[in-house]
C-alpha cells in the first residue's frame, strides 16, 4: 500500500512552486531593457528615397548660425562637455535638436530638414565634419562645410577643389556640372565626410 506525502510535504512542494513563479515574474518586470540600436557612424542614411535627389532646401549651419549661435555660440562653441560626452546616435540626436528647435530657437524642424540638422550637430558631438550641397546655378555649385575643411568634388576623368570662405564652399565644374554623378569629399585633419550628388546632397562623419 503506497503511503501518501504528507500535508507538511506537500505545502513545502506549493512555497516552492509559487516561490519559482514569482521568481520568474519578478525577473522578467525588472531585467534591463534592451540598448537602442546604434546608428553606424561615418554614414547619414536619408529619411527616405523621393527625399534625395537634389540639393538641400537650406543648409543647416546657416540655420544654425540664424537661429541657434546667440546662445550656443559659434559652431558649438559654447556646448559644454556633456554634450560631447553624450554617446548620442542619429535618433538620439534628432529628438535633442527636435525639441531645442520647438522650444529655444521657436522655428520647429521636421522631415529632411530636422534629419540634417541633426546630422550636423552629431558632427559637432563628435568632433568630426560636415559637408552639404545646397545650390546650383548653371556649372557653378555652392554648399557648407565644417569650418577649416577643405572640398573636393571628382567625377570620372576629372576634378577641382572647392573654394572654402568660413563653413561656405564654392566650385565651378564646367562641363563636369552636368556629370551623373559627382562626388563631394570635405577633409579635416584626419575626418573625412563623402557623399554622391546628386543622388545624395550632405554627409556627415566622425
Amino acid at each position: 500500500m503506497s503511503q501518501q506525502p504528507s500535508f507538511h510535504a506537500v505545502a513545502a512542494a506549493v512555497a516552492l512552486a509559487v516561490t519559482a513563479v514569482a521568481g520568474a515574474a519578478g525577473w522578467l518586470l525588472h531585467r534591463p531593457a534592451a540598448s537602442p540600436p546604434v546608428v553606424p557612424v561615418g554614414t547619414v542614411v536619408p529619411a527616405a528615397a523621393s527625399e534625395v535627389t537634389g540639393t538641400l532646401v537650406r543648409g543647416p549651419i546657416s540655420f544654425y548660425v540664424d537661429k541657434c549661435v546667440a546662445c550656443h555660440g559659434d559652431y558649438g562653441a559654447n556646448y559644454g562637455e556633456t554634450f560631447y560626452d553624450g554617446g548620442y546616435d542619429l535618433e538620439m540626436m534628432k529628438a535633442k535638436v527636435k525639441l531645442m528647435c520647438e522650444d529655444q530657437a521657436q522655428h520647429p524642424l521636421s522631415g529632411r530638414s530636422l534629419e540634417v540638422q541633426a546630422a550636423y550637430q552629431l558632427s559637432l558631438a563628435r568632433r568630426g565634419v560636415f559637408v552639404g550641397w545646397t545650390a546650383q546655378d548653371g556649372t557653378r555649385w555652392s554648399g557648407e562645410v565644417t569650418p577649416g575643411a577643405e572640398v573636393e568634388l571628382s567625377w570620372p576623368g576629372g576634378s577641382v577643389n572647392a573654394t572654402v570662405a568660413g563653413h561656405a564652399w564654392t566650385a565651378d565644374l564646367g562641363a563636369a556640372a552636368g556629370a551623373p554623378a559627382v562626388t563631394v569629399t570635405a577633409r579635416l585633419g584626419q575626418h573625412r565626410a563623402q557623399f554622391e550628388a546628386p543622388r545624395a546632397a550632405y554627409a556627415s562623419a566622425p
